[in-house]
């Protein structure tokens, strides 16, 4: 008689700033997976920047820190845009081993005049068309090796899912996410703070 099946192993993992690299055993998928918590809200909130331009500029922070998770014990990546939209700059680089940075830029009269018009936000308006480049610098004796895509309406995802595409010959798929959620109160206020997550 057979003894009952063993139960499938559970990981402890932490919630929130942590780096997981993943590979699955059937498809053979691998990839990573970064959540940022207090690292997130630490970059973002300094700036006080419209919801609309945070939210961009999270992922941007988590798709260099998607990326600098790569890096050996020294070296740097930004990932940057100039664009003709409402964010017409992005900044976010991470410094092995873990150091991570971000700015934006926005115009706030546009965005006013574009919500008082009631015309929904999208990639093409928000981020507009220009461009998007990573730069890699492995602080050695090796120049910084920089890779530029065009942004011409497409989200930060799949701009740097068609970068990797191109880049790497490899199917490859990208998702980026930023909330904002409440954790408990202080002042009988509620406390907002912020997240954002890679996949790759």
């Amino acid at each position: 008689m057979a003894g009952p099946a063993p139960s499938p192993a559970v990981l402890n993992l932490p919630a929130d700033d942590c780096v997981i690299v993943f590979r699955t055993e059937r498809s053979g998928v691998y990839g990573r997976l970064v959540r940022l918590g207090a690292v997130a809200q630490n970059i973002l909130k300094p700036h006080a920047l419209p919801a609309v331009a945070a939210t961009p500029l999270g992922e941007a922070v988590a798709l260099a820190a998607l990326l600098g998770s790569a890096l050996p014990e020294r070296g740097n990546i930004a990932v940057q845009t100039k664009t003709n939209g409402i964010v017409s700059m992005l900044y976010a680089d991470c410094e092995a081993p873990g150091q991570l940075r971000g700015y934006a830029r926005c115009d706030a009269g546009t965005l006013a005049a574009l919500t008082a018009s009631g015309e929904p936000l999208n990639a093409e308006n928000l981020i507009g068309a220009g461009h998007l480049a990573f730069t890699i610098d492995m602080q050695g004796d090796a120049a910084p090796y920089q890779g530029v895509i065009a942004l011409d309406g497409a989200t930060l995802a799949q701009s740097a899912a068609h970068y990797f595409e191109q880049r790497e010959a490899l199917p490859t798929f990208v998702r980026l996410a930023v909330a904002q959620h409440y954790a408990g109160a202080h002042n009988g206020l509620p406390v907002q703070c912020s997240g954002a997550a890679a996949a790759s």
